[in-house]
């Protein structure tokens, strides 16, 4: 009887599928080198997490792709021929990246950090996206694509992109807000961003876009679908209904503290409830994704169910 009871494993594939090979050990030593080469890009991320900054969630994606290369670690005794082309192509996006951001910061093309951090993090991302090829084939890659593809969080948006991204959103909260307002019978007027009411006025400023939370949650409802659902259609639902919940979310807390501000008490603009109310808002608008993700899974187990009892 094999090591772990009836129906446990031979032993030799358990060693099989924890083998550090020759393969797995160049991979590590070339990351480990661009890590360092790319230290400085590296030091800016970690700071930024710690400070709280708009892309601190990026130092956690690498993790979360090895994680998920661990749960597929079986792909590794079945290595394909290396995959020279793929690889040559990461490496030159590599080096156009990095050494691009380089000389764009140095000749003052760009002046943000953010915009160098997004150069930089996706020579970093480029270079491990093509050493996986190299070291491991094109097969191993295609068997572990979305870990692979995962990655792409890593890199952060440029200034630019930001700029835009979160006027986008004020914008759409704005509206949203104003529709609230309306199917809430309140009176007052609307002047862009600004909501004038009787007692106070508010202005729909870029802070309340709420870009990095809907980030956040962009990003974990895409890798709760990878990990929760497994048909295609339930997947890119619950991926294309996250903007839309995010700038629900922005109008119901815009919603909700003005409602506070102009019929219980108008401190409550400067309070901690406005303040430091963000992750509440989040935690209620994970509620309807929860909600959809369960639905979407009972769908896929009672279809499951299905297909078994046919055969």
């Amino acid at each position: 009887m094999p090591p772990g009871g009836p129906g446990a494993p031979p032993l030799h594939s358990l060693q099989a599928a924890w083998k550090f090979g020759t393969r797995e050990r160049r991979f590590v030593l070339s990351v480990a080198i661009a890590t360092l080469v790319l230290g400085s890009a590296w030091i800016v991320a970690v700071r930024g997490a710690m400070a709280d900054a708009l892309y601190s969630y990026i130092v956690l994606i690498p993790c979360i792709s090895t994680w998920l290369v661990w749960q597929r670690r079986e792909t590794f005794q079945s290595l394909g021929k290396p995959g020279i082309f793929p690889g040559a192509v990461g490496l030159v996006l590599a080096l156009a990246c990095g050494l691009g951001g380089v000389l764009a910061w140095r000749q003052s093309w760009i002046t943000e950090e953010t915009s160098w951090l997004t150069t930089q993090m996706a020579a970093w991302v480029f270079f491990v996206q093509g050493a996986a090829a190299f070291h491991f084939g094109t097969r191993w890659v295609k068997d572990n694509l979305f870990a692979v593809a995962f990655l792409l969080f890593t890199i952060p948006f440029p200034e630019p992109a930001v700029a835009a991204i979160e006027f986008g959103l004020q914008t759409a909260s704005a509206t949203a807000s104003d529709e609230l307002f309306r199917l809430a019978g309140e009176t007052y007027t609307r002047t862009g961003m600004a909501f004038k009411f009787t007692t106070i006025t508010i202005l729909v400023a870029p802070e309340c876009s709420g870009i990095r939370s809907t980030l956040v949650l962009f990003i974990t409802g895409v890798l709760g679908a990878h990990l929760l659902l497994r048909n295609t259609f339930h997947r890119i639902t619950v991926v294309s209904v996250i903007v839309p919940l995010g700038i629900f979310r922005n109008a119901l807390r815009i919603v909700t503290l003005t409602l506070l501000s102009v019929h219980v008490k108008p401190e409550i603009m400067d309070s901690a409830l406005h303040k430091r109310g963000g992750p509440l808002f989040f935690a209620v608008s994970l509620i309807p994704l929860f909600v959809l993700f369960w639905w979407f899974g009972r769908r896929e187990k009672k279809a499951q169910a299905r297909v078994a009892a046919s055969r």
